[in-house]
């Protein structure tokens, strides 16, 4: 049996033991098995090796949002979705078009600019 085989099988025997806890996972590393802590939601299917990210991801569950528009009563989830809807208030648009003058406040605007404007864009 291959150092491949028997993290294989370690990962089964993990993933059986607990599949809503947080605990250690199996990975492939320089030949060696090597372990690595997941979180786990434990209210829905959603997993991480990142804490952080599943702090972030704890927050579809509670409702909470606390991040507050400067300008407005909007609060937000996440501190990214903010910025950008601050960007409203502000007039902000940093994504620039390279072939024209056209600035966009959101990426995929820019995207649907290009695609609709310059035809040689891939």
């Amino acid at each position: 049996m291959n150092n491949y085989s028997i993290c294989l099988s370690k990962i089964v025997i993990l993933h059986f033991q607990s599949s809503l806890q947080d605990g250690p996972v199996c990975e492939e590393g320089n030949g060696k098995d090597s372990y690595r802590k997941i979180y786990r939601c434990s209210m829905c299917p959603y997993s991480s090796l990142n804490r952080v990210n599943k702090d972030h991801h704890m927050l579809v569950h509670t409702g909470e949002k606390p991040h507050k528009c400067p300008y407005c009563p909007a609060s937000f989830a996440q501190k990214g979705n903010m910025n950008t809807h601050i960007r409203r208030h502000t007039g902000e648009k940093p994504y620039a078009c390279p072939q024209c003058s056209y600035r966009a406040t959101h990426k995929a605007s820019l995207n649907n600019h290009m695609i609709n404007h310059h035809k040689d864009y891939n």
